[in-house]
Order: structure tokens, then C-alpha cells, then sequence
């Protein structure tokens, strides 16, 4: 192709037909131009498919997080639940009885805590290696800004709070008070050495700190039981995003 050019360059000159000469010089020039756009365009394309094939990834591995912290928190919940019923037996048990011991273990209501994290490896990826920008929906990006920030800010505060006041006040006052099980989930070595709870209802009942910090421990774990609650619902409305939005259609 080029040699076939040149001869007709050579032509044109040889015949001294100037105006001739000037048009193929343009468009030659025009071929040359239009190649340069064509590579232009073709490498275009190809970034464009690795960046898309990219996003697809990237969505796919936020999909898994979203979806590991669905189950996380149902089970954070569940377990948030299995301890309020346990409060409510133990107030049930104050207004019941007298000089018996408590059914219910006090110690699982007041001690325990409940915690919980997001699975965040995607998102610090993004972050980190400067990728945020590989996902083209600004939806998307706010959505998932707003779900880790709320849990930084409100949650995992919340949780602090509580595992600050169950571990360094409720707990031990409640061993200097009394016996406890510490068998939480009935797998306690000791449960058939020592007899746990040895005071009776109406001592619990008429001690303050005690009544006081069951009130409190509800109020928390109510108050965190609705913050999972949120925090799911915002993992569920950003799944469901992801889907509605899929990259896949361009």
C-alpha cells in the first residue's frame, strides 16, 4: 500500500499537474488522520471493556461483603433477641417470687454483649488502590459512603458503649454481689462445682444497681437491636441497587 502511494506521488510530480499533487497530498493526509482515529477509537474500546470487566468484578466482590453482613446481622439480632427474653424472665421473676432463686441467669443478661463489624475488604480495596472511580453509578458510591460512615459513627458506638459498661461495671459488680454461671450457651466447666446465684430473688430486686442496670442493659440492647435492624436494611437496599443497576447493560 505504501509502495502503491509512492509511485503515484512519483506520477503526479513527474506530470507536473500541481493541483493534481495538492489533492492527493490532502488526501493522504485525510488517510493518515483517519487512522490515527481509528487506533484512537479501537484502544478506546479496549479500555473501555477491561474497565467494565473490572467494575464486574468489583460489584461482584461488594455483593459478597453486602451478603456476609446480611447474615452477620440476623444472627446479631438473633442473639440480641435471646437476651431481651432473658431480661424480661429475669423482671417477670422480680414481681413472681420472693426467697427463691432466680431461674433465669443474670449473668448472660447483664455480661454478655453483642458486636459486630461489616465486611469492608471491597470497599478498603477501592479506597486504597484509588479504583473508587472504576464504578461509573455515583448512586452506588454515595449508597455504600453512607452504609460505612452511619456504622462507624452510630453503631460501632453503640456497641463500645456497651461492651465499656457490661465488662467494666455491670460484670464486676455482679461477681462481688453474687455467684454466677458464666456458662453462657451451658458449656461452662465449672457449672457442677459451684452453685451459681446463691442470693435469693427479693436481695436482686432490692438492690438499685442491680434493678438500674437491668433497665439500662434493656433500653441498650433495644436501642442496638434497631440499629442492626437499620444497618441490615441498608445492606438489603444496596443489594438490591447493585442488581437494578447491573453494569453488565450498557
Amino acid at each position: 500500500m505504501i509502495t502503491l502511494f509512492r509511485r503515484i506521488r512519483e506520477k503526479l510530480i513527474v506530470s507536473g499537474s500541481l493541483t493534481k499533487y495538492l489533492l492527493y497530498a490532502v488526501g493522504e493526509i485525510l488517510l493518515v488522520m483517519i487512522g490515527i482515529l481509528l487506533a484512537l477509537q479501537v484502544n478506546t474500546w479496549n479500555e473501555s471493556v477491561k474497565n467494565h470487566k473490572e467494575e464486574l468484578f468489583y460489584y461482584d466482590k461488594l455483593k459478597e461483603n453486602l451478603r456476609q453482613d446480611t447474615t452477620n446481622l440476623v444472627g446479631s439480632m438473633n442473639r440480641v433477641d435471646a437476651s431481651l427474653i432473658v431480661i424480661d424472665q429475669i423482671i417477670d421473676e422480680f414481681y413472681s417470687k420472693e426467697n427463691e432463686l432466680l431461674d433465669a441467669d443474670i449473668a448472660f443478661a447483664l455480661i454478655r454483649v453483642e458486636s459486630y463489624s461489616p465486611e469492608t475488604s471491597t470497599w478498603d480495596n477501592l479506597k486504597s488502590t484509588g479504583k473508587i472511580n472504576i464504578i461509573q453509578r455515583q448512586s452506588v458510591i454515595d449508597s455504600l459512603t453512607n452504609y460505612y460512615n452511619i456504622y462507624l459513627m452510630s453503631t460501632k458506638q453503640w456497641i463500645e458503649a456497651n461492651k465499656d459498661y457490661s465488662r467494666n461495671h455491670l460484670g464486676p459488680y455482679l461477681m462481688k454481689f453474687d455467684d454466677i454461671r458464666l456458662d453462657f450457651g451451658g458449656t461452662s466447666e465449672f457449672k457442677d462445682v459451684f452453685e451459681p446465684q446463691k442470693r435469693s430473688v427479693k436481695e436482686y430486686r432490692e438492690d438499685v444497681f442491680i434493678r438500674n442496670a437491668l433497665i439500662y442493659k434493656r433500653t441498650n440492647l433495644t436501642g442496638l437491636r434497631s440499629l442492626f435492624l437499620n444497618d441490615y436494611k441498608r445492606a438489603v437496599n444496596i443489594l438490591n441497587l447493585l442488581d437494578d443497576q447491573d453494569p453488565t447493560r450498557l
